[in-house]
């Protein structure tokens, strides 16, 4: 698209002179007798009046095309299906996440499929498969690569849990499913206590580091000293030139990974 916008950019800036020229030579078919001073500046104003139209067309165009695919985005997320968020009761004692005999899917098309498979279908018979037909390899983990499956899955209040495994084996769903992005379609999902999540890419806004940390909430000094400690900030604010103060950039531009996932996490 930029190179497109570079290019009507570079077609107009060579119009404008081949236009000044077309204009003249007009002109001078026009009148014989030569050019005018009052008609010479009154088409030199015109041309370049047009010319600065002519040069925002392409930015217009570009903006234009960027609005339309933000619509288009925003219309996807305000007709999207509403998804019941997990059962979360309130606890005194901590946080804790029990799931049962669960399966997660992703979205309403996934589980009209789950459903469908569920029941019985009119040919109970087995199909007898064609020896020469080819075999369709990994049919089978695509039908099921839309969904997760969790036999079981507790953490008790205080408890740390590492979640380990192989790529696409299903560690990011799992968090999606405790967090309620994905839709439960089977067995019992409880969620116990409040939740705060930290994802792997960091979310931070271009705002002082304090107020990154504080967010909405009323700033409480000592809460605030503890917090900055437990996540190691408290070195960080040592090399910043206005300690906690310091002005993020546009997605924390001047900040390391490291201290923007520390920042995340505070």
């Amino acid at each position: 698209l930029m190179k497109l916008v570079a290019l009507i950019m570079c077609s107009f800036s060579v119009a404008s002179p081949l236009m000044q020229l077309g204009v003249y030579i007009l002109l001078i078919a026009d009148n014989p007798d030569g050019l005018t001073v009052v008609k010479f500046f009154q088409s030199l104003s015109l041309i370049q009046i047009l010319s600065g139209a002519l040069t925002q067309l392409p930015w217009s165009y570009s903006m234009w095309l960027q609005v339309q695919v933000g619509g288009t985005r925003l219309a996807t997320m305000l007709v999207a299906d509403s998804r019941p968020l997990p059962v979360r009761e309130a606890s005194s004692n901590g946080g804790s996440v029990e799931i049962d005999d669960a399966v997660f899917v992703w979205g309403k098309a996934d589980l009209d499929k789950f459903n469908a498979e569920k029941e019985p279908t009119a040919a109970s018979e087995p199909v007898e498969k064609d020896p020469g037909s080819p075999a369709k390899e990994g049919a089978e983990e695509k039908a099921t690569g839309s969904r997760l499956t969790v036999p079981s899955f507790r953490v008790s209040p205080g408890e740390l849990v590492m979640v380990v495994g192989k790529l696409g084996g299903g560690k990011s769903a799992l968090v999606n499913s405790i967090l309620g992005e994905l839709i439960s379609a089977a067995g019992t999902s409880k969620l116990t206590g409040r939740v705060a999540y930290t994802p792997q890419t960091a979310w931070v806004i271009n705002a002082t580091i304090r107020n990154n940390i504080i967010m909405q909430n009323d700033f409480d000094a000592q809460r605030y000293d503890a917090v900055v400690r437990a996540v190691d900030l408290h070195v960080d604010f040592q090399s910043l030139p206005n300690g906690d103060l310091t002005e993020i950039g546009e997605k924390g531009i001047n900040l390391s990974g490291g201290q923007k996932q520390r920042v995340s996490l505070a």
